[in-house]
């Protein structure tokens, strides 16, 4: 089920139909915003196929925090042999900010000279943390929060929606597990509140997220409250670098993160500081 996208859906579709479809894409937009549910669509879509799991499309996900060469090498070696039963081969690359530097080279190779009637789909949330030499040979799809209206249509818990960050698959996420939900639901609501008290209240709770390690679930909702108030500035004429700013760093932060899972609390005092 495809949640919002329907630009893009649109988009792809007539890739499909007029038969000029590019041999490789980038989808990217953030995390759990419906990238690879649209990827597994547009390859049936290009296939002919409504339902079940076709042979001829392979994933790669990574392995130990990284997409390794040898995962790249196998990959390449799939799609070299004759589709089984398709039109298309397809090779659906998650998370593809995280190829090692050989990885993305090896990838690269396979770019410069692509199989025929093979069509790879990168997915990623952070891409510019792709090399330039790759992004510049695929076609840049990019994927947008969805409304809480569009997502409301699909998911009735208004809480859930609200929460979702305009993300589909964290909406259903929300629903499947409540306990979550209300987790989440504390959190937002502490972050608001922390952001209007002294330093020392906002250092305290820091301190307090990085000790129940939930760094990921605060960075996003601050992020969330970043976003707003950049927002409020750029609709109200005023100075919005502030904010901007902060939403970039804030960003980084958390690609760094989930990379790496490096410490980062002075990281997350230094922007507390600034706003």
């Amino acid at each position: 089920m495809i949640i919002g996208h329907k630009e893009q859906q649109k988009k792809l579709k007539m890739f499909a139909e007029k038969g000029n479809t590019p041999h490789a894409f980038l989808f990217s937009g953030p995390e759990k915003i419906g990238k690879k549910t649209v990827a597994y669509w547009f390859l049936k879509q290009l296939n002919g196929e409504h339902q079940g799991v076709n042979p001829d499309v392979v994933e790669v996900s990574p392995e130990k925090k990284e997409i390794q060469a040898s995962q790249i090498e196998e990959v390449i070696e799939k799609v070299s042999f004759k589709a089984v039963n398709s039109k298309f081969k397809g090779v659906v690359i998650d998370q593809a900010h995280l190829m090692n530097s050989v990885s993305q080279n090896k990838l690269l190779k396979t770019l410069e000279e692509p199989p025929a009637k093979t069509i790879i789909i990168l997915i990623s949330d952070y891409p510019r943390m792709i090399i330039p030499t790759i992004t510049s040979r695929v076609f840049e799809m990019s994927f947008y929060p969805v409304s809480e209206k569009e997502i409301s249509e699909s998911v009735s818990d208004e809480d859930a929606v609200k929460l979702s960050l305009g993300r589909p698959g964290m909406a259903l996420d929300y629903v499947a597990n409540p306990e979550k939900k209300k987790i989440v639901k504390e959190l937002e609501e502490e972050v608001r509140s922390v952001l209007e008290k002294d330093l020392a209240s906002r250092f305290s709770l820091i301190k307090k997220i990085t000790k129940e390690e939930r760094t990921i679930e605060f960075l996003e909702r601050l992020l969330r409250i970043l976003e707003e108030k950049m927002i409020i500035k750029v609709r109200n004429k005023e100075d919005s670098t502030k904010y901007r700013e902060a939403v970039k760093e804030t960003e980084e932060i958390i690609y760094l993160h989930k990379k790496t899972n490096t410490k980062i609390e002075l990281a997350m005092e230094n922007i507390i500081v600034k706003i």
